[in-house]
């Protein structure tokens, strides 16, 4: 039971997806991407193929010291 609940497509089935460049490579860090790039996003269900268009770097702890100020 506890195996289910680290599992990939559990983590998944909860809402996440993983994205992937066109070389098969998670991709982790906007940083990995280029705008141009193909990337495809493994769901639950299926698949999406995307087209990357521009790329922010949002970092969680900007957000997070930008909020308590």
């Amino acid at each position: 039971r506890s195996l289910n609940a680290v599992s990939p497509l559990s983590t998944l089935a909860r809402g996440y997806s993983i994205t992937y460049d066109e070389s098969a490579k998670v991709v982790c860090n906007s940083d990995d991407v280029k705008p141009g790039a193909r990337i495809i996003s493994r769901l639950s269900n299926g698949s999406i193929a995307s087209i990357v268009e521009s790329i922010s770097d949002n970092k969680l702890s900007d957000s997070k010291s930008s909020a308590n100020n």
